[in-house]
């Protein structure tokens, strides 16, 4: 995600500018194009031949004629690395993913930076992986799921102890009692306020 942002940058910033001439541009995509079949041939000998042998990604950056092209070229096949690496991970994990990702919001929905991206992050997929994943085999949104364990976790809270509202917020992971209102109104249907004289 991050190369795609900065690659679409250095279109922005220097393709599509009134004032250059076509021959300078291009110079430029020539000039582009060999840094970018660079970074694939170093990316290929990192994730394999299989990699390079999948998606050609060299022929196609070669064939493009102009600059609209080669970003859509290059966004492609940088979408085709993340999917790789994506399902190189999959099988790693062997179908254990799910029950690590349940575990490891279980133990660490207190921590306030939990979320998906983080997540992402801690088991080395991308947001979009981990998000259809985890609602493929599990049926529910990996936000929601993380939201739900907190709201039970606060329940339980309530029962056991004379805490505040803003002390149970912090407690189960959110950073007021403002979006921690929000959130148990959302799956609850009524405010802790109520759900505590109940």
């Amino acid at each position: 995600e991050q190369s795609k942002d900065i690659f679409n940058s250095i279109i922005k910033h220097n393709f599509y500018k009134p004032s250059a001439s076509a021959k300078l541009m291009k110079y430029r995509m020539f000039g582009l194009i060999n840094i970018f079949i660079n970074a694939v041939r170093g990316i290929s000998t990192i994730l394999g031949d299989e990699f390079i042998e999948q998606i050609h990604p060299i022929e196609k950056l070669l064939e493009c004629e102009d600059i609209k092209q080669f970003q859509q070229v290059a966004n492609n096949i940088l979408e085709s690395i993340n999917s790789y690496i994506d399902e190189k991970k999959q099988l790693e994990h062997k179908g254990n993913l799910k029950d690590d990702i349940i575990k490891f919001i279980h133990d660490n929905y207190a921590d306030m930076n939990l979320n998906v991206s983080s997540l992402a992050q801690q088991f080395e997929v991308s947001v979009s992986y981990i998000s259809k994943y985890f609602k493929k085999h599990c049926g529910i949104n990996l936000l929601d799921y993380i939201h739900s364990i907190r709201i039970e976790k606060a329940k339980e809270l309530m029962k056991k102890g004379n805490y505040t509202v803003e002390e149970i917020a912090h407690m189960v992971g959110y950073y007021s009692s403002v979006s921690f209102i929000r959130s148990f109104k959302k799956y609850e249907k009524i405010t802790p306020g109520q759900y505590m004289n109940l």
